[in-house]
């Protein structure tokens, strides 16, 4: 799966385990009781991301047989307890190991769209920002 991929890709990166000591996730909720290593020993969140798969479509030359492709779009949520500084840093860190690369033996390529980056998350009560990625692949 894409997203299984491009966390291989993120979390063997030693500038991003620097910036987000909470961790890296995929396909789940940032909650006290899915990402119990986001919170340090106070409940407080720790800079963290999220990539979730939003969206996947046929597209592209194949429709046919075992093949068909897609374009999917990845969405990189980034949390920080207050303030923006270590999940700037991440953006850009993700954004230079994503960006315009091949991730995983079905893609073709992963292409930054967007940046939202300056949000509040009410849920968590936390700073955060989204980064969207295009990937075009081979779909399984």
């Amino acid at each position: 799966m894409i997203v299984d991929d491009v966390l291989a890709v993120l979390q063997i990166d030693t500038t991003l385990l620097a910036l987000l000591p909470g961790g890296m996730y995929g396909q789940t909720e940032i909650t006290r009781q899915r990402t119990p290593e986001a919170f340090d020993a106070n409940g407080e969140l720790r800079p963290c991301l999220l990539v979730n798969l939003e969206t996947e479509t046929q597209y592209g030359p194949y429709n046919e047989n075992s093949i068909t492709s897609s374009r999917a779009f990845l969405q990189v949520f980034f949390y920080q307890r207050v303030g923006y500084d270590a999940i700037h840093a991440a953006r850009e860190q993700v954004f230079s190991l994503l960006h315009d690369q091949k991730i995983g033996l079905a893609t073709w390529s992963v292409n930054w769209v967007n940046d939202i980056p300056n949000l509040h998350e009410p849920a968590l009560d936390c700073d955060m920002a989204t980064s969207r990625y295009q990937v075009a692949r081979r779909k399984a």
